[in-house]
């Protein structure tokens, strides 16, 4: 679920007559933050060295 967004909105007129000629408009959607203050569990490449050591 979405948790934030931003909307902004842009008009563009005319220099000569000043009547407007376009409408624009854009939005930014942000994800709802997960991050609850804990350490960041990494991924364990034990495996893989492993696995490099064999090779050699």
């Amino acid at each position: 679920m979405q948790r934030t967004q931003t909307i902004e909105f842009a008009v563009t007129r005319d220099r000569d007559k000043g009547s407007i000629t376009r409408i624009g408009r854009t939005g930014i959607l942000q994800p709802k933050i997960n991050f609850s203050g804990d350490t960041v569990k990494w991924y364990n490449d034990k495996s893989k060295k492993k696995q490099l050591n064999n090779d050699k």
